[in-house]
């Protein structure tokens, strides 16, 4: 069949935030980056030839323009030179690079104008169908393929990296999954799970991993767990093509275009709707004997389609022995694929479509401490007062984890507003953002399976006060939990429900608050809620510094607007009140903010964008990259010795949610020399992915 050899290809780096810097529209050539970390592009040739180049100062590597018509300037080149950047932005705060534009001759006027930003996830493309895979965590494009040269894949970081699809697919039954693979150890190349992301999974199979020994497994649950695990390992470093199955025959397993798994009775997979996740799976040893050892992917993808029947043993060598990624991807439409994602993207397309992201829901108290909102949440429903909204979670992902750690909350109060027929966690304290990796909780208001209010805090044992009736009867509900040094006590409707005159403090640790969703469960709680996400609708969440008196929560309890809500809440020492009235906004757009300088060759430099005296102020929310507008500066004639430097400072406005799915935003900054000279349009891009 002839050797596959891995090549380094062009590297588009997505671990945590990168910068690129791209000079754009015809494909030229290739500059790298100089020792100020931007590049230094030369404008020549000009006057009425319509010829140039574009050329990287300090290694002479040209990227030749070739002149266009029909266009406001009669002689324009455009050039294309891909550059990466690779200083990160950092977690918060900002991060500043500069691009150096100098001349050859003399040149008439000229100016800079920037246009109005993009901003969209980065899109994943289906060639086949509609469903983009949309990325996360940490990938690297344009590594090297399976065929060599003219083939490329996506590497996956293994701790972080994954790409979810965007649209549910229906129940898939009688169907075929096929890809490249190369990795040196154990993780997930695809599965199916009820939900995006990697929060809320309820249910999970059609799953290919590498298990610890490294081999290959399908995991498929057809009213029981199946695994089809072949004899041999794959975990060496070299490509191999798998093909998984389930059809009217069974399932079945195929690597390399040979069989080494089935099951003649796998005839179906779980009956429920879902994403494809690539490079990820929900596979855990609580259902699936032979897990892998980690959920995210490490090493590189490519190829990958999903079909909708079975591929016969002919097809499966057919796919397995092409010549060429050409023969390969020809023989994947051939054969009747539905989605088809290649993973040799190069990491520039925008997805804008309707994706879970976290959104910014405000702390009226603690502005740093924002909380995140996750997965299947609805914004601006009806709240329980005058002027209030609240949000409704779904009770199988929906939830919000605040942003700042806090230390070792003692002598507080839980205060908020609740409405729900099923139950689930209210809100509650743990160790870790996110989901995952809890091992500490406590401080927790969550409804257990008989519809009662539970608070449950652990001073060094376990203790739930549990009110004597239940409150899951679809009416708003009001509660104040608290721990203080008179003891814990939890009250409703403004009556006291349950005490414990012994607990006064609660278990030492820092970590962060969430809503909507808590860490409990029966192997420390007696009587742990139903599920740990809450189904249901919930307003005006918030935490007190001290005990609140049975006065202070009835007044909070009958006060008649939200507006007096909040007055009082704030009078009681809130330390962070969410009143969870936000709007839905896609928040990572709105969370990073851009500011644009020209320093000219007297060493001046004017703020450019936004249109302000020097130096430019620090990035802000009316600075974003999602819609800057167009700002223009002209500048003095240039002659042969001037040079212009364009200095990016691009920051984050806030912490940005941990589990928000990655992002592009993009500036394009145009620089026109003269009617008869050329016109180069330097893009100063910023892939957002976050960990």
């Amino acid at each position: 069949m002839g050797s596959r050899h891995r090549r380094s290809g062009r590297h588009f780096v997505l671990l945590g935030c990168f910068l690129a810097v791209v000079a754009i529209i015809v494909p030229a050539g290739i500059l790298v980056p100089n020792a100020f970390g931007g590049f230094a592009a030369t404008l020549a040739g000009q006057g009425s030839s319509g010829a140039g180049s574009l050329v990287e100062s300090s290694s002479s590597v040209a990227a030749t323009c070739s002149s266009s018509s029909g266009l406001t300037d009669t002689n324009v080149a455009y050039c294309a030179a891909p550059l990466i950047n690779a200083d990160p932005l950092p977690t918060t705060g900002t991060v500043s690079s500069s691009v150096r534009l100098s001349n050859g001759g003399s040149l008439p006027s000229s100016y800079s104008s920037i246009s109005p930003g993009s901003c969209g996830l980065l899109a994943l493309a289906d060639q086949v169908g509609n469903d983009t895979g949309v990325a996360s965590g940490g990938l690297t494009t344009v590594q090297g393929g399976p065929f060599g040269s003219g083939s490329a894949s996506t590497g996956f970081a293994g701790s972080s990296g994954n790409i979810q699809t965007v649209s549910e697919v229906t129940n898939p039954q009688n169907f075929a999954v096929a890809g490249w693979f190369e990795t040196s150890t154990s993780g997930t190349i695809l599965g199916f799970s009820g939900a995006q992301g990697v929060t809320g999974q309820y249910s999970n199979d059609r799953s290919l991993w590498i298990d610890h020994s490294g081999h290959l497994v399908f995991g498929i649950y057809p009213g029981k767990v199946v695994e089809l695990t072949s004899p041999g390992s794959y975990d060496n470093g070299a490509w191999h093509f798998v093909v998984a199955s389930v059809g009217p025959l069974g399932g079945g397993l195929w690597v390399d275009g040979q069989s080494v798994a089935s099951n003649s009775s796998a005839t179906t997979a779980q009956n429920y709707n879902g994403y494809w996740h690539i490079g990820w799976g929900a596979e855990d040893s609580t259902y699936w004997p032979d897990s892998p050892a980690d959920p995210y992917f490490l090493g590189d993808l490519a190829g990958v389609a999903v079909f909708p029947s079975s591929l016969t043993g002919t097809e499966n060598a057919a796919l397995y022995s092409s010549s060429s990624w050409a023969t390969y991807q020809a023989r994947i439409l051939t054969d009747g694929a539905q989605s088809f994602w290649p993973l040799n993207d190069l990491g520039l397309s925008n997805y804008n479509g309707n994706v879970a992201i976290g959104n910014a829901m405000s702390d009226l108290v603690d502005s740093v401490d924002t909380a995140a909102g996750l997965g299947s949440i609805s914004y601006q429903q009806p709240g329980p007062i005058s002027g209030s909204n609240s949000i409704l979670t779904d009770g199988a992902s929906g939830n919000l984890t605040t942003t700042g750690l806090i230390s070792n909350p003692e002598n507080f109060s839980l205060f908020g507003w609740f409405k729900t027929t099923l139950g689930g966690t209210i809100i509650g304290f743990s160790n870790s953002q996110g989901i995952i990796g809890q091992y500490n909780n406590d401080r927790s208001l969550w409804i257990d399976p008989s519809g009662r209010l539970v608070f449950g805090i652990y001073p060094n044992k376990v203790v739930e006060l549990i009110s004597p009736r239940s409150y899951n009867n679809g009416s708003w509900h009001f509660v104040v939990a608290s721990v203080g040094p008179s003891g814990a006590s939890l009250w409703v409707d403004g009556q006291s429900v349950a005490s414990n005159s012994f607990v006064t403090t609660a278990q030492n640790y820092n970590g962060y608050w969430h809503i909507g969703w808590g860490a409990e469960d029966s192997t420390y709680w007696p009587d742990p809620p139903i599920k740990a996400y809450f189904a249901g609708n919930l307003s005006d969440v918030g935490v007190v510094s001290g005990v609140l008196s049975s006065a202070d929560a009835f007044a909070l309890e009958n006060s008649a607007t939200e507006g007096g809500f909040v007055t009082l809440a704030k009078s009681y020492g809130a330390s962070q009140l969410w009143p969870l009235d936000d709007p839905y906004v896609n928040t990572l757009c709105s969370l990073v903010g851009v500011t644009i300088a020209v320093t000219e060759s007297n060493g001046i430099a004017s703020c450019v964008y936004p249109s302000s005296p020097s130096p430019c102020p620090q990035p802000s929310s009316a600075i974003t990259l999602f819609s800057p507008g167009s700002e223009s500066l002209s500048l003095p004639n240039l002659v042969p010795s001037a040079s212009e430097s364009l200095s990016f400072t691009i920051g984050e406005l806030a912490p940005i949610p941990m589990d928000a799915i990655g992002l592009h935003l993009n500036v394009p900054i145009t620089i026109t020399q003269g009617n008869s000279g050329f016109k180069a349009s330097v893009i100063y891009q910023t892939q957002e992915i976050v960990l």
